[in-house]
């Protein structure tokens, strides 16, 4: 297993639970925050490049379909943003990649509420 598919597999370990994910995701904060702390670019490096699969995994959008799991999205959701707001702010990740995401957050939302509105009618 490389180096950066471990970087996802962090978050990936708690698929069923959203606690589990919410512990993950804020000690993935922390990795990042030490690595940057003590200068080491590669752990940074890990995380900016699979950034968008471990914001899919963290928030249970499945890649394939890009629908989110309600539950974990939601909960997730102020999670997710808020971290990655802290990491822009830090200068961990650039502009362009805040906005990516941010974006990728906001496609799923408006997905989801598509698909229940969608659902209701049935």
């Amino acid at each position: 297993m490389c180096a950066s598919s471990r970087v996802v597999s962090l978050v990936t370990l708690a698929q069923p639970s959203c606690p589990n994910r919410v512990a993950l995701f804020y000690l993935l904060d922390s990795i990042v925050k030490n690595a940057k702390k003590r200068d080491a670019p590669e752990y940074l490096n890990l995380v900016v490049q699979d950034l968008q699969d471990i914001v899919r995994q963290a928030l249970g959008i499945r890649t394939s379909i890009r629908h989110p799991d309600g539950a974990v999205f939601n909960q997730m959701k102020p999670i997710v943003v808020k971290v990655l707001a802290l990491w822009h702010q830090r200068g961990v990740i650039s502009d362009q990649a805040h906005q990516q995401v941010l974006d990728l957050i906001t496609y799923a939302s408006k997905r989801d509420a598509r698909v229940l509105s969608r659902d209701s009618y049935a």
